[in-house]
């Protein structure tokens, strides 16, 4: 996984696998280690990830390029098909067959298969709702009845330490940043999209 991630991003950035370790202070070779599912030490993961302009968590796989784990995809999909029903909508109303099918949005709902951001705006806004309403229900789990406040489009970051007592067990930074980030991107989307959501 780490392996072929270095790759992409080396693929990316147009440099060699040798010449990304040489400039992130690693030797020569060191990639050569990484092939067999090796992945490079805690420094190294570190200055790999600065070098690429991405988190050590997406370096090393934890997470997706939206900053999200396979559990977060899982509870979305959980909480869009709980809003999907309360809206009355079926599977085939809430998708448009070309952008998304409904074998897609089955998997997101059943699985939680990702979706890219486009995709979960039209998912969202067929059953007459946008992606911060339906991901602020997906915070239910975390905040329990409380949801945390959205104010001008973007979720209260101060929210995240009061609501926090009410997780069963510490919520993580990482739980936090997620929230965060996924909260400020689908607010920026829809900003940019005058409501509409994501162009991806």
């Amino acid at each position: 996984m780490f392996y072929d991630i270095f790759c992409s991003l080396c693929e990316k950035k147009g440099v060699s696998r040798t010449k990304a370790c040489l400039d992130c202070g690693l030797s020569r070779t060191a990639w050569r280690k990484w092939i067999d599912g090796g992945t490079p030490n805690g420094p190294g993961a570190t200055n790999i990830a600065k070098y690429f302009g991405v988190t050590v968590d997406y370096l090393l796989g934890r997470v997706d390029k939206y900053g999200l784990t396979d559990n977060d995809w899982f509870m979305m999909g959980s909480s869009y098909k709980t809003r999907r029903i309360l809206s009355g909508k079926k599977i085939s109303e809430a998708v448009d067959g070309e952008l998304l099918t409904e074998e897609q949005l089955t998997a997101f709902e059943e699985t939680g298969e990702p979706l890219t951001l486009a995709q979960l705006d039209v998912a969202c806004g067929l059953i007459g709702t946008t992606g911060p309403d339906v991901f602020a229900a997906w915070t239910r789990n975390l905040y329990k009845e409380e949801l945390p406040p959205i104010v001008g489009g973007q979720l209260d970051e101060n929210s995240l330490e009061y609501a926090a007592h009410k997780y069963e067990g510490d919520i993580t930074p990482e739980d936090k940043a997620t929230i965060i980030s996924l909260m400020k991107r689908f607010a920026e989307e829809n900003k940019k999209g005058g409501g509409n959501g994501a162009t991806d």
